[in-house]
């Protein structure tokens, strides 16, 4: 006990903090937390865990006196230990993961307002951003959500337009956006099949 009362003491004197202070966050008087750092009063767990939090270490440390490292200071000095290309490799997977996480954080509407910015003045590009959302429609998107992204200033008067007709059922360019990438419809297949018979035949 009396050598966690000179832990507690040297952490406050670190910080700065004085007896009076801690008392307050403690929810003690002054004199209990002379005792404490004197070792002749004990520490709740409640207490504990208040001074861990006021000190910003952790309790195994302010128990028994072990230096826990921290996470970050982990990272920093195995980071440091590895070659260029490997600090590299990690810095991008950070930056992915970063970018993920925004992704998941977001609403579809933001989504398309970083495609908008994304594609410009590509249409092609643009139109790719649209159906990937679109095979989603009917789980993910209510009226609500196609009016705010068609009056979101982000978007210039084409991607406006396409937005429109993307989710109007009929209109060529929905059926232009679901299409977009597909692979070969069997149909077509079977008539390119036709045609290349035919010349051969009249070859022959």
């Amino acid at each position: 006990m009396n050598y966690l009362g000179q832990r507690v003491q040297k952490a406050r004197s670190t910080l700065h903090y004085s007896q009076e202070y801690v008392a307050r966050k403690l929810g003690i008087s002054r004199s209990a937390v002379s005792q404490i750092e004197c070792g002749k009063r004990k520490v709740s767990s409640n207490e504990l865990s208040v001074l861990c939090r006021l000190f910003d270490i952790s309790a195994d440390e302010l128990l028994s006196g072990h230096q826990v490292e921290q996470t970050s200071q982990v990272f920093t000095r195995k980071f440091e230990e590895l070659e260029e290309t490997d600090q590299k490799e990690i810095l991008n997977l950070i930056e992915f993961k970063h970018m993920m996480k925004v992704r998941r954080g977001l609403k579809w509407t933001n989504y398309m307002e970083l495609a908008a910015r994304h594609s410009k003045g590509n249409a092609r590009h643009w139109f790719r951003y649209l159906r990937k959302e679109i095979d989603k429609c009917g789980v993910t998107f209510s009226t609500e959500d196609v009016v705010a992204l068609y009056y979101n200033e982000v978007l210039t008067p084409f991607q406006r337009v396409s937005v429109k007709a993307a989710f109007t059922d009929g209109s060529p360019t929905r059926q232009h956006i679901l299409g977009l990438n597909n692979a070969a419809q069997r149909n077509k297949v079977i008539l390119a099949r036709e045609r290349h018979e035919k010349a051969n035949t009249g070859k022959s």
